[in-house]
């Protein structure tokens, strides 16, 4: 065999050699991606679970609905959810989140149910209608009690399972009159710039945690929370 031959083999030898060093790192390559595709599909295959208060009537009714159409598992909660449990696709829990005691029993009921929660919807609420000079402070305060602190007392009570995961997302219904003042509504619209306030500051304290916090400013939206009663409508 001349010199030329065996040069050619040589050099047919070593392409072939490379050729699968780059076949191996291509099918390296390709379950490398494989494998985090799957994952990601499983990750989005998981049927997430969302927490919405006020859940029986109103945005929470409508929401609650629309999520559970689409396929999340929805868990929601009602001051009086053996009245419309029937009437819902979804779950209802009893919570009044003015009381702490009840803010406590639920959460314990909640996690004896379920391992994980991916989504907290603060919802519940009611509005105090009048003018400000003549609605009572005592009023007024209730109006702070279920809007402000209620979420607030919820949303604290949550925290340690959200952090302990290091994921989930907490979604509060605020009020375009969380940003604006309008008359006959003083102490309502005090209760959503509260609010506002609270969680546009807590969600840079849970950052660190994979926790995203977001605020929703519905305008003009038809429910029962002004038409049933002057001063006191609560969302059930």
């Amino acid at each position: 065999m001349s010199r030329e031959e065996l040069m050619g083999q040589s050099d047919r030898f070593l392409d072939f050699t490379i050729y699968l060093k780059v076949l191996a790192k291509c099918k390296l390559l390709l379950y490398l991606h494989l494998h985090f595709a799957s994952k990601i599909i499983n990750q989005l295959n998981m049927k997430q679970t969302i927490l919405v208060t006020g859940a029986s009537s109103g945005i929470g009714l409508f929401i609650g609905n629309k999520l559970h159409e689409i396929g999340f598992h929805v868990i929601g909660t009602s001051r009086n959810p053996k009245k419309y449990q029937d009437s819902v696709p979804f779950k209802l829990m009893q919570l009044d989140i003015s009381d702490d005691s009840s803010i406590e029993s639920f959460v314990m009921q909640l996690f004896g149910q379920i391992r994980r929660l991916d989504v907290l919807i603060n919802n519940a609420g009611y509005l105090l209608r009048g003018l400000a000079e003549e609605t009572e402070i005592t009023l007024a305060k209730q109006q702070f009690e279920t809007n402000f602190w209620g979420t607030v007392s919820l949303t604290k009570a949550l925290l340690p399972y959200f952090r302990n995961q290091r994921h989930g997302k907490i979604i509060t219904t605020s009020s375009f009159l969380g940003l604006i003042g309008h008359p006959n509504v003083a102490y309502y619209s005090a209760s959503k710039h509260a609010l506002e306030g609270y969680f546009k500051s807590l969600r840079f304290e849970l950052n660190q945690f994979n926790i995203k916090v977001s605020m929703v400013e519905p305008t003009f939206f038809r429910t029962s929370i002004a038409t049933e009663l002057n001063y006191i409508e609560r969302t059930n």
